[in-house]
């Protein structure tokens, strides 16, 4: 009867355990200090995680070695928009975040391309692998 008792305290436990303790698992937990923010950025306006969604993808590695791209000014790609960001149009291109965090905001959702443009920052972040414009 002990035994039953241990077994079923040692469930419960695993059980209430947080599969994820962290809310952003390999994005990583966006931390920024209130004080280096942009002018008119508060925290309430900084995204949770770190890296973008599609680098936890199958095609995640990839954004890494992201190719460059030569068409469209802006778009959308799986649920997020992108655009170009080099006025050399070297091809180089971001992921781009909601306009109120001056780049530390969420990442841009969309369905259609319309909906992305050229105005919205690129994401940044330290140590963020999939923020910035390159290619």
């Amino acid at each position: 009867m002990k035994q039953l008792a241990l077994l079923l305290s040692l469930v419960n436990l695993i059980l209430a355990s947080p599969a994820n303790p962290s809310p952003c698992g390999a994005l990583g937990v966006m931390h920024v200090n209130a004080s280096s923010l942009p002018s008119g950025v508060s925290l309430n306006d900084v995204r949770t995680c770190t890296e973008h969604p599609l680098r936890a993808s199958p095609a995640g590695p990839d954004l890494q070695r992201r190719s460059c791209w030569y068409g469209a000014k802006s778009g959308c790609a799986d649920g997020y928009c992108w655009k170009a960001c080099d006025a050399s149009e070297s091809g180089k291109w971001c992921w781009t975040s909601a306009p109120r965090g001056q780049g530390y905001g969420p990442w841009m959702r969309c369905t259609l391309d319309e909906q992305c443009t050229q105005y919205m920052p690129c994401g940044l972040g330290k140590s963020c692998v999939t923020c910035g414009c390159s290619c």
